[in-house]
């Protein structure tokens, strides 16, 4: 991924990464297939430094894909309340 090679982030991004969105070319979320059918989902902004002594060292937004996307739909409920 060119954003972690730009940034000299130390560790490369999983082979088996899916990364599912990015944003204006400063971060990324993904998930590990290799890690279930239901995988956490990770995290990278640029400028992040790696996380130590954790078997992924990017940082962990949540311990399950489904997890994650009911969260946002709930935080985006949350928002769209305040319209």
């Amino acid at each position: 991924m060119i954003l972690i090679k730009r940034d000299e982030f130390p560790e490369p991004l999983p082979e088996d990464a899916f990364v599912f969105l990015m944003h204006q070319g400063y971060m990324f979320w993904f998930l590990i297939t290799s890690e279930g059918d239901d995988p956490p989902v990770y995290g990278y902004e640029e400028g992040a430094a790696p996380i130590p002594y954790t078997s992924v060292p990017f940082k962990k937004l949540s311990s399950s894909f489904s997890k994650f996307l009911v969260e946002l739909l709930e935080q985006e409920a949350e928002v769209a309340k305040t319209l």
